[in-house]
């Protein structure tokens, strides 16, 4: 599982689609000047995770579930501003603020009806508004994925589980 984040965050760095609009933490900042700095971009690069069980921990009880181990382990592995794989879009996860912005996308962005209805987003889905989220209402503990849909709400079964995900997205995107 890991070895495809690092690939896909590698090919970024290489490809140089690693620019933000946002001024980039001094502990990410990329080696290299941004081709867009004229535009107010700043190039990052991953660097390995800081984050802390505790920190996850507390993470879980301001949003009242629990994360699947494999979600925690990726949380753990790597911070990085961007991570795009196929269609998914993996919410930031930049060092010191990492926690603010996942609990802004889960408790603030989304509807409370994402909330009531189990859900826990991780990561945007084609670009217009829809959310890969684990749907914590399952009773194994590595909850399945599932694709919300902004415009009517519906949910869709998307994969068995964090790691599944990886997987199948990986394995579209080197059939492209």
């Amino acid at each position: 599982m890991l070895e495809i984040v690092d690939s896909c965050l590698q090919w970024m760095v290489n490809h140089r689609l690693n620019n933000i609009p946002l001024p980039v933490h001094p502990a990410m900042a990329a080696w290299h000047p941004s081709p867009y700095a004229d535009d107010g971009y700043e190039s990052w690069i991953p660097i390995a995770s800081t984050v802390t069980n505790q920190q996850l921990n507390d993470l879980e009880a301001s949003i009242n579930y629990a994360l699947p181990a494999d979600y925690r382990c990726f949380l753990q592995h790597k911070h990085f501003y961007e991570l795009l794989l196929g269609d998914a879009e993996f919410f930031p996860h930049p060092i010191g603020e990492w926690q603010q912005i996942l609990l802004r996308q889960v408790l603030t962005n989304w509807p409370l009806a994402c909330q009531q209805m189990g859900l826990i987003p991780f990561a945007s889905w084609g670009g217009a508004g829809d959310l890969l989220c684990f749907s914590a209402n399952s009773m194994s503990p590595d909850y399945p994925v599932v694709l919300w849909n902004h415009e009517d709400w519906s949910i869709e079964d998307f994969s068995p589980n964090f790691t599944s995900l990886l997987d199948e997205l990986a394995t579209a995107r080197s059939l492209d």
